[in-house]
């Protein structure tokens, strides 16, 4: 077996390893970021499809508008679950792999852009144009709420008996709207947090390489405030 899992060759080689490992981790980040970009491009175009079909049709009923709103949800819930995996594997090799102490020292861009993000160098006001492109899910969920609510008062609502079965229906699915819409807004928040989620898995990668003796407590202490930027919390 002569690849870097071969546990001799890898012992032999093992910045070799280590590179290898760097670079096939770099490739996953990669893939999961493609993967984002292609669920928020399939999720703009089938929206913006439904509504010009919608549209063409000219149709009046509201409770149309609010199928957008629920395919969102899981459109919204798997990209985060590839930011949480990117998250993830940042975490480890920030702490396993950039870790100038074992590794070549060539090995810091993530660590690098951790610490750019954190120490907010960028924090500029293009920073909240960045944060909102990255809220396309919820910008159409407000929009197909917006939709629902202009066709409602505009077409269905009964305006002599606003207690009437038909506006009481109209309400209920009114407010299911706007849960689903808190629910792509607190989805789209936890997407927003770069340096919060990636700053979790760096805490439990340092305590997973403390608490396997990997790592010394020194140098746990020193890699959790440079990277953390606060005193670690040990629990007696």
């Amino acid at each position: 077996m002569d690849n870097m899992y071969n546990t001799e060759n890898f012992l032999k080689d093992i910045h070799g390893a280590k590179k290898a490992q760097y670079l096939m981790l770099r490739e996953a980040i990669w893939k999961h970021m493609e993967a984002q970009r292609n669920i928020s491009i399939f999720s703009v175009t089938t929206v913006l499809a439904f509504y010009t079909i919608v549209f063409s049709m000219n149709v009046t009923s509201p409770y149309i508008f609010l199928i957008p709103v629920i395919l969102l949800i899981p459109f919204a819930d798997k990209e985060l679950d590839h930011k949480i995996s990117i998250s993830y594997l940042v975490g480890y090799q920030i702490v396993c792999l950039e870790n100038n102490r074992n590794v070549a020292e060539a090995f810091t861009w993530e660590t690098d852009f951790f610490l750019f993000k954190r120490r907010k160098y960028d924090d500029e006001p293009h920073v909240l144009f960045k944060i909102l492109l990255d809220s396309e899910f919820f910008i159409m969920g407000l929009i197909s709420c917006g939709l629902y609510g202009l066709y409602f008062f505009s077409y269905s609502f009964n305006k002599q008996d606003i207690w009437c079965g038909s506006n009481m229906c109209g309400y209920i699915f009114g407010l299911f709207s706007v849960g689903t819409l808190i629910i792509i807004w607190k989805i789209t928040k936890e997407y927003n947090l770069y340096v919060k989620s990636n700053g979790y898995y760096i805490k439990k990668w340092l305590k997973y390489m403390l608490d396997e003796g990997r790592i010394d407590l020194d140098t746990y202490d020193e890699r959790y405030k440079e990277l953390i930027g606060e005193e670690p919390k040990h629990v007696s």
